[in-house]
């Protein structure tokens, strides 16, 4: 059996070869550490577009 060294590729923070179960795993403590969504008042009128 021929060895393989595993080197990690990656574009900023995204790693491109990194394990499916590891990556879940990152995945799911980055979505647990962020606050939840606060809700937007309802103002009764339409969209709003911040320019």
């Amino acid at each position: 059996m021929t060895e393989r060294v595993i080197t990690p590729r990656n574009r900023g923070f995204l790693f491109l070869d990194a394990h499916p179960a590891g990556c879940a795993r990152v995945v799911h403590d980055m979505w647990h550490t962020c606050p939840e969504p606060v809700p937007a008042p309802p103002t009764g009128e339409g969209p709003v577009a911040l320019v």
